[in-house]
């Protein structure tokens, strides 16, 4: 139960995580601010959001617009989430972990 727990905090992470791929190249406000479409700019609903499932869910489209879904969001909440599942399994719940964790999430990011 607690690589599931591990697996999902990672898929969360990820999900912020694309948010800040998207919005700090635009110079977006990333804080506070609601999830839209890249295409149509509409709100996207909090049950439209949950990491992977929503894009499986809704096939990688908007609700709204119907337009694509980058393949790019749900890669990233996985890497994320199997990446916070490895160093839990490898550091337990520890400092490396948020050591580590820190540094790849930021080379995620980047990259």
């Amino acid at each position: 139960m607690d690589y599931l727990l591990a697996f999902i905090v990672g898929l969360t992470f990820g999900s912020f995580f694309n948010v800040l791929i998207y919005r700090i190249p635009r110079k977006i406000p990333f804080l506070f601010n609601y999830s839209f479409c890249p295409h149509c700019k509409r709100r996207i609903k909090w049950h439209d959001n949950i990491p992977l499932i929503s894009y499986l869910l809704l096939r990688g489209r908007c609700r709204y617009c119907s337009k694509s879904i980058s393949l790019r969001y749900p890669l990233v909440e996985f890497l994320s989430g199997s990446l916070l599942l490895y160093l839990y399994w490898k550091y337990g719940l520890s400092l490396e972990l948020l050591s580590n964790h820190l540094l790849y999430s930021s080379l995620l990011v980047i990259s």
